[in-house]
């Protein structure tokens, strides 16, 4: 893309070698003709110039030898001669041109005739060469020519050795290296310089003025003369309205006439602008690909060269600038003579804007001095370039290295981000002033307008200008800024944090993302969390003490708007919200939701809460890794206790690993695994996937209870949390938003189902913790099997996107996969995979009424469906908890004990006044056998006779059963809801397949 703009750059300040054709009248970029040496002899019918034509196109092509271009010059010297010497004149030494051209034709020529305006033409570059009038010659004028050729002549053989770059027939040597190949392309530039420098010295010297478009007429008439249709002319013609502009714009005077003083400028404006382009087709455009990894040399090179080239033309014209009017006129006159050039006036504004950006000055001209400035910044960048090149592999991600790095690798890439911080820093000198950033989107706009862009390169423009929103905002956001006008010490500021940033990022993907587990250990982490932590703070001190929620929610929009994020459902709005939860709540500390201190966006607090929350996390995760894997039994650990120095830790710690009645196990996924012994062990996974969840919940259940010491919650404070977080998870998919009992749901299992259930009031820690870990794995379990069960069953979904799937295949595929659903809980698989497919369907079912289903139609929602394996897993958790025979039943005694962990929820569904202990015993064991609750005279009565008969309950209850029981207590809770005057939620939902015309309207 750069290239292609540097090559638009080129084409503006450059018409192919029309000096060489004025001085020289030769054809360029033609096939040479065979070459036929001169016969120049001194007699008076040499006819050498009949020739003159291939060997200047062999000149030309850099194929001539020098002696065919010395004897075509003294051909020409020696006819002059001739002359001088054979003719008087009528007119006392003064010769008309009429006589010199009559001279030329009978003795140098072969049948040629020289036309009376080729006569004037040449006239007029005679007047040029030695001056005097337009119609005669004086014997002094011709001595000036004979002079001007012998001149000439050594300077086509001193350039010739040159022509083969000049005219774009050289190619790189291999064999030499970058810095050899660039100074035989200036050894050409040298050469060509001083060519066109002789060549055009005496035309300086005379100060005569010239008609651009006659140069037209000479090479129409010359082109006659030889019979010859000339591909120069039409090259001519058609850059010739460019030079004109170009002419005007760069030297001043009158657009069409070169002026008497203006030679040497207008020399080197053609012939400079010619090299440059020489340069961009060599180094840049034709690149060979043994020297593509020189590129950045080449370009630096070459944008040098035109800076020096733009700053030496510039200073040769009166005003020393280019004005932005000047700037529109030129690209029009591109528009007109490059047809797959689309130049708008808006772009001209825009490239004087980055001028001024980066060179200073204003941004309607652009003066000489400022291309010197230029090259001072090429200087700088181009260090900056080799520091670039040397850990290009690293910045460029490209690195190969094994994990973990070694000593010498994590020194080198210590450096390379050490360098990168120092190159960000220095890239702040390269601007000058101010610059909105909202003008990059004009700028892409028109350089995609105007260039005639390849596929591959407008997609990359696209790919950038479509995260030109985020990156904005980042720059201001780095550079502490509510406006997207940064100034010369806002860009240092930003790019000082960003190239940081990326400095730290590099120590991510090479360090901690490459890591087989993270549960290796936390030194990485701890790294990767400083560098986090202190790049926030530079953020917070840039946006003078707080980053605010106007600045991050219009970050987070860009990010979306410039598909940097893309998270399905979970769009701008709940991410926003997500962030003001946790700024506002959770890493606001507990001292300052005591007094009420609002929160204005991110600042310090927050980041002392994370560094206070990854203290307490790593300290912890540390302490685990210090443990010999013989020691991670709950009673060894409670002795390891003693080593941690937080009375408040600890004290969680032993009621996470040392109370509950079994150990929770899990995956590196999250996963819960129900397959251990009596004297099963903790692994290390199980011990810090537990610390995660205890570090993430802390700070929750701190703000929610108001207290520093944590650790339970009351149904009300979870009810609250549950309502700050439900726009969060219902962009999710994690949550019903029908589901009004969720989270008095989600209360009431942490205080039933977990090793540390004791079914009171509270929410404490250690439940907390389990209840997520079982909420989790859960998850992990449904979408495990959801994956398959879209594939292979009937789907509907309605018009608010929810799922339903076919009430019998849903079922018949749980059996199917009933190891996927199962996973990781042995017990429960060999009971389940026992049953035929007709007995399974009812115990299924029976799991789905649990979590709260009504049997209305052939569909079943995903919300219901979704929480058949949380269900299975509370479950298998009882049987685990009391079934200490490991039978797979539980019996009276072990029924019994789990008595105290639901006394006090059937308490709370009790009628008023009976609520006894011998009516919750009898109630509880009732439930148990009977799988529901006495209805109606004659089970009231035998209930009263029931409740008075302990030692005759037998009680055998098998996870088949359980569910049955799960059942009936879903329909004692929904009962108990609609006696609380609350709506039941699937009797106002209406199936989707229940009347056709209904199903219509939903799908």
């Amino acid at each position: 893309m750069f290239f292609k703009t540097y090559s638009l750059a080129i084409k503006f300040l450059l018409s192919l070698l029309v000096i060489f054709a004025q001085s020289c009248s030769l054809p360029i970029f033609e096939p040479p003709p065979e070459e036929v040496a001169p016969q120049a002899k001194l007699d008076f019918e040499p006819k050498c110039l009949n020739n003159v034509l291939p060997v200047m196109s062999g000149f030309m092509n850099g194929t001539a030898e020098p002696s065919q271009i010395d004897s075509t010059w003294k051909c020409f010297s020696n006819g002059l001669e001739l002359f001088y010497k054979k003719v008087k004149g009528t007119n006392n030494g003064v010769y008309s041109s009429d006589e010199l051209a009559k001279f030329f034709e009978d003795y140098f020529f072969d049948g040629l005739v020289l036309s009376p305006t080729l006569r004037v033409e040449i006239m007029k570059i005679k007047q040029l060469i030695v001056g005097g009038d337009i119609n005669s010659l004086t014997k002094q004028e011709l001595k000036d020519l004979i002079r001007y050729s012998d001149v000439a002549r050594q300077a086509s053989l001193d350039v010739l050795p040159y022509m083969s770059v000049i005219s774009i027939n050289w190619k790189m040597d291999k064999k030499l290296d970058v810095s050899e190949q660039i100074n035989k392309f200036n050894l050409a530039q040298n050469g060509f310089n001083k060519f066109v420098t002789v060549m055009a010295g005496q035309i300086k010297k005379n100060e005569k003025g010239y008609k651009i478009s006659d140069l037209i007429v000479l090479l129409k008439e010359m082109g006659n003369l030889y019979g010859k249709n000339w591909t120069l002319l039409e090259q001519i013609q058609k850059y010739l309205p460019l030079v004109e502009k170009i002419k005007k714009t760069l030297i001043g005077g009158q657009a069409q006439d070169v002026g008497g003083q203006e030679w040497e400028s207008f020399s080197m404006l053609l012939s400079g602008g010619y090299l440059q382009y020489l340069r961009y087709y060599y180094f840049i455009k034709n690149v060979p690909s043994e020297f593509a990894k020189y590129d950045m040399v080449f370009l630096f090179d070459s944008l040098d060269s035109l800076f020096s080239y733009l700053s030496e033309t510039l200073s040769k014209k009166p005003n020393k600038e280019l004005t932005s009017l000047e700037l529109k006129e030129s690209l029009e006159s591109l528009v007109t003579i490059f047809p797959e050039l689309r130049f708008s006036p808006k772009l001209a504004e825009q490239v004087l804007k980055v001028k001024k950006w980066i060179l200073g000055g204003k941004d309607t001209s652009i003066a000489s001095n400022e291309f010197e400035r230029g090259r001072d910044k090429l200087k700088l960048l181009s260090t900056l370039s080799d520091k670039l090149y040397q850990y290009s592999d690293i910045y460029f991600l490209t690195w190969v290295t094994a994990y973990p790095l070694s000593s010498q690798e994590q020194e080198q890439l210590a450096k390379a981000a050490l360098d990168l911080e120092q190159l960000g820093q220095e890239m702040g000198g390269i601007f000058e002033s101010e610059y909105d950033l909202e003008n990059l989107y004009v700028l892409f706009d028109e350089i995609s307008l105007s260039v005639n862009l390849e596929l591959k390169e407008r997609s990359a423009l696209n790919q950038f200008k479509q995260k030109l929103p985020f990156i904005i905002e980042a720059l201001q956001i780095a550079a502490g800024k509510s406006s997207p006008v940064l100034n010369k010490k806002d860009w240092h500021t930003a790019l000082k944090f960003f190239s940081g940033a990326f400095a730290d990022y590099l120590h991510y993907f090479y360090r901690f993302q490459k890591a087989a587990t993270w549960r290796l250990g936390t030194q990485e982490h701890d790294l990767m969390f400083k560098k986090l932590s202190n790049r926030l703070s530079q953020l917070i001190d840039n946006s003078q003490g707080k980053l605010s929620f106007i600045q991050i929610n219009k970050l987070i929009d860009a990010a979306y708007f410039s598909q940097l994020i893309d998270m399905g459902s979970f769009g701008p709005e709940e991410l926003k919200k997500s962030v003001t939860l946790l700024l506002e709540k959770v890493l606001w500390p507990i001292e300052n939701h005591k007094k009420k201190i609002p929160v204005q966006g991110l600042e310090m607090a927050h980041v002392r809460k994370l560094n206070e929350i990854w203290g307490d996390f790593k300290s912890i995760n540390d302490w685990i890794l210090s443990l010999n894997p013989q020691d991670l039994t709950p009673k060894k650990i409670k002795v390891s206790l003693g080593q941690i120095s937080s009375k408040t830790l600890k004290a969680e710690l032993s009621d996470l690993w040392v109370k509950p009645s079994y150990i929770l196990k899990s995956d590196t996924s999250g996963l819960l695994v129900f397959d251990q012994g009596k004297k099963a062990k903790f692994a290390f996974v199980d011990l810090q996937n537990q610390n995660i969840w205890r570090a993430l919940l802390r700070p929750i259940m701190q703000v929610y209870s108001l207290n520093q010491d944590c650790c339970q919650m009351t149904e009300n404070q979870v009810t609250r949390l549950y309502k700050d977080a439900t726009p969060i998870f219902e962009s999710m998919g994690l949550l019903n938003p029908k589901d009004i009992d969720f989270a008095k749901n989600r209360f009431l299992e942490a205080n039933l189902f977990l090793p540390s259930s004791n079914g009171d009031s509270l929410l404490n820690f250690t439940e907390a913790i389990q209840i997520a870990q079982y909420m989790w794995s859960g998850v992990l379990r449904h979408a495990a099997f959801s994956s398959s069960l879209r594939s292979e069953c009937p789907i509907k979904t309605d018009k608010k996107a929810k799922v339903y799937v076919d009430k019998e295949c849903w079922a018949k595929k749980n059996k199917e996969h009933l190891s996927t659903v199962l996973l990781e809980m042995p017990n429960a698989y060999r009971v389940y995979s026992k049953l035929d497919d007709i007995s399974f369907l009812p115990v299924i079912f029976s799991v789905l009424k649990a979590t709260g289903w009504k049997d209305k139609g052939p569909w079943v929602s995903e919300d219901d469906y979704s929480l058949v394996p949380h269900l299975l897993q509370y479950i298998e958790a009882i049987m685990f908890r009391f079934d200490h025979d490991n039978d797979n039943q539980l019996n009276t005694v072990e029924a019994m004990e789990a008595y105290p962990v639901f006394r006090a929820t059937l308490k709370k569904f009790a009628p008023k006044g009976v609520d006894g202990e011998s009516f919750l015993r009898g109630g509880y064991s009732y439930l148990l056998v009977n799988k529901k609750l006495p209805s109606g005279i004659l089970e009231t009565i035998e209930f009263l006779d029931w409740q008075s008969k302990e030692d005759e309950w037998e009680i055998n209850l098998s996870r088949i059963g359980f569910s049955e029981v799960l059942s009936a207590i879903a329909d004692i809770m929904s009962s108990g809801s609609k006696k609380d005057g609350k709506p039941d939620e699937d009797e106002s939902e209406e199936d989707p397949q229940e009347d056709p015309e209904k199903e219509a309207q939903s799908f």
